[in-house]
């Protein structure tokens, strides 16, 4: 399911300026034309913008576009079969 009918579903979308992925814009991480159009699309100036990201491509695409970016651990957990990791 993508991003946007995620945000839907949950009735989040209308507090967005702009919702956007790689499939918005036809590339991938880390090509910054992804941060780049998205600030554009919200209205923003890529001066006053900090990217938070969770993994490298994140890093890379702020990096690329010149803009500040901290890196975060995942806020979703990994999921962990109990097989693959007893605890009795």
């Amino acid at each position: 399911m993508a991003v946007e009918a995620v945000l839907d579903r949950l009735g989040l979308s209308a507090r967005f300026s702009a919702i956007c992925g790689a499939d918005t814009f036809g590339v991938s991480k880390p090509d910054p034309v992804i941060l780049q159009q998205t600030v554009v699309r919200a209205g923003g100036q890529l001066s006053q913008t900090i990217m938070v990201g969770d993994a490298g491509p994140d890093i890379g695409v702020a990096r690329r576009a010149g803009v500040p970016v901290i890196g975060s651990r995942s806020a979703i957990p990994r999921f962990r079969s109990p097989i693959s990791n007893p605890t009795c």
